[in-house]
């Protein structure tokens, strides 16, 4: 059965004044751990993580059944007597890595007019836009197939590699929300991008994830009639190692700094 609301990642009563609350949703290994290896932001952080991770459970409806579910996750959060809110109409920051970017853009069209919550920006952590005629593989994910020492891989490495699969599956048949018809304002985002490409398993294997690389807005900037990632925050590593201890404290402060970004969109509107 899923939460009914979000799981808190950093609390909101060590959250520096007018900040707005970020709620980051799951990569998709289906699960919030990265968001929890960040340093301090200073902010309230919220996170998602997938219902159906240890049940390995169908999603029938893809992205737009996942967005739906989490969409209720938001507004029962926002609607807690805990969530820190500044007005009747609760504003939040929303994002994710990778798959959790697209979900979070996802939720946002859902939210759009919504009376109880306002997405006032999406943070975009390495989420390069999905074409529908690419083929998305897993051949450059860095999981090896046994542990460490030769062992067998953990239960929930498994299970990762599962979610991964369903949501290849799930970007393969996702049609993206046209905010063109809508006539609602779609939120500007910030994208925190990798610098760096995952290394090849072998010559010409390229992640999926690299396919739009050398386009600093990965590909969002081809998004026909959506003007949506306005600025872009560099980060050492690749699409796989920006949450590893090594890269992590890097990682926090340009997600920081996009957080920030988003803040002065609303002062600037």
């Amino acid at each position: 059965m899923a939460p009914s609301t979000c799981e808190i990642i950093q609390a909101p009563e060590h959250a520096s004044p007018n900040t707005l609350p970020l709620i980051l949703i799951h990569d998709g290994g289906g699960t919030t751990f990265g968001y929890h290896c960040l340093d301090p932001l200073r902010r309230a952080i919220y996170g998602i993580s997938n219902p159906h991770f240890e049940s390995n459970g169908p999603w029938p409806g893809g992205i737009d059944e996942m967005a739906h579910l989490y969409a209720n996750m938001v507004r029962a959060t926002v609607s807690s007597p805990d969530f820190p809110r500044s007005s009747s109409r609760a504003k939040v920051l929303l994002g994710g890595w990778s798959f959790g970017g697209m979900l979070s853009l996802h939720m946002a069209y859902l939210l759009r007019d919504d009376p109880a919550v306002e997405v006032v920006g999406l943070l975009l952590i390495d989420t390069p836009r999905p074409v529908q005629s690419q083929k998305w593989t897993g051949a450059a994910v860095p999981i090896p197939s046994v542990g460490a020492e030769g062992k067998p891989l953990r239960k929930n490495e498994i299970l990762a590699l599962q979610a991964m699969g369903a949501a290849r599956d799930m970007i393969q048949s996702w049609t993206m929300p046209d905010w063109t018809l809508s006539g609602a304002r779609l939120p500007p985002a910030v994208l925190v991008r990798a610098k760096a490409a995952v290394p090849e398993t072998e010559p010409g294997t390229a992640a999926s994830v690299d396919k739009s690389r050398s386009d600093p807005k990965l590909g969002w900037g081809e998004w026909e009639g959506h003007d949506l990632v306005r600025e872009v925050i560099d980060v050492e590593g690749h699409h796989y190692d920006i949450f590893t201890f090594a890269r992590v404290s890097a990682t926090s402060t340009g997600i920081k700094k996009a957080c920030a970004v988003l803040e002065s969109f609303q002062t600037a509107a």
